[in-house]
């Protein structure tokens, strides 16, 4: 784990105040989040927008849908539209849309608009899909996920199996990584959340699956930097969940906490963590608390 932390530092060390590149832009979409959260959703939609002006290049790294629900609460359904489309053209069900707090009565005739052009939009983000990828994806996933299903074999065995499914998981995937590039929305639109399940799901128990993991950290940093990836990917890639809820382990980011308490599982560095997470675009920890109620470390000290 040690060596884990001293990539971290290594190469946040270098990334962390550069001017030109779009960890500003995941910043300052991270602080319109934070505004509207604190009833300021007019600032938050002049700072997203002015964000999306300053740095063109870095905007189709994830979805929008924060921001169309703050379009939606000042009845701005236009613009709100507009987002929605660019969803749809990633392969977003429209069906689906009441489950993120989006309605249709929100939307008014704009909804038939978008039932209008779903159909075409979607036949347009398969036909650009990689499907490649996507097969060599979804293969992993369904194996994270069908071991549990399998009938007569032992829970330990199937944890034992489980875990050598992940860490085939990530080398197979830092393999494809290191010829191809990280993978993100871009690649795979509203596909993306299976890397974020692969990538939450890694082992950290040799000095293999170290170099793997480092691989992918080293690809993604470059990657986040160029606004081809978010940034909360490297959380899934830096913290492993298990790890951290089972076997107490400390985090790095501070994503995780107990849902009951509302307070961190241990965090390794908690004097560097503001540092940690600023320097790929993400809210403070204060920030990251606030918005889910949860009690920040005594030893907390805002940057």
């Amino acid at each position: 784990m040690r060596y884990i932390f001293i990539i971290i530092l290594a190469f946040f060390s270098a990334f962390a105040y550069s001017q030109n590149d779009c960890t500003n832009y995941f910043r300052e979409l991270s602080i319109a989040k934070y505004e509207n959260f604190k009833h300021q959703t007019n600032n938050a939609i002049s700072r997203y927008e002015k964000a999306k002006g300053d740095f063109p290049e870095c905007t189709c790294s994830s979805s929008q849908f924060s921001f169309i629900k703050m379009y939606l609460k000042l009845n701005d359904t236009s613009n709100a539209y507009k987002l929605i489309i660019e969803e749809i053209k990633h392969g977003y069900k429209l069906e689906n849309i009441n489950y993120i707090g989006i309605y249709k009565s929100s939307l008014g005739s704009y909804y038939d608009s978008l039932k209008l052009q779903e159909d075409s939009l979607h036949k347009i983000f398969y036909s650009n899909l990689d499907h490649n990828l996507f097969s060599f994806i979804h293969e992993m996933i369904s194996l994270d996920r069908n071991i549990s299903r399998v009938p007569n074999v032992n829970d330990s065995v199937k944890k034992y199996i489980r875990h050598q499914i992940f860490r085939k998981n990530i080398e197979s995937l830092a393999d494809y990584v290191d010829e191809h590039g990280a993978i993100g929305y871009k690649q795979l639109g509203i596909f993306n959340s299976m890397i974020s399940v692969i990538l939450l799901h890694h082992r950290l128990d040799n000095q293999n699956d170290k170099i793997n993991v480092d691989r992918l950290i080293q690809k993604y940093l470059i990657s986040i930097k160029n606004g081809d990836v978010s940034p909360e990917v490297m959380i899934n890639l830096y913290d492993n969940m298990a790890n951290i809820i089972d076997n107490n382990v400390p985090q790095s980011f501070g994503k995780f906490y107990n849902s009951k308490t509302k307070e961190f599982f241990p965090i390794k560095n908690i004097k560097k963590i503001d540092s940690l997470r600023l320097s790929i675009g993400l809210n403070t920890l204060k920030e990251y608390a606030e918005m889910r109620n949860i009690t920040l470390p005594v030893d907390y000290e805002e940057k």
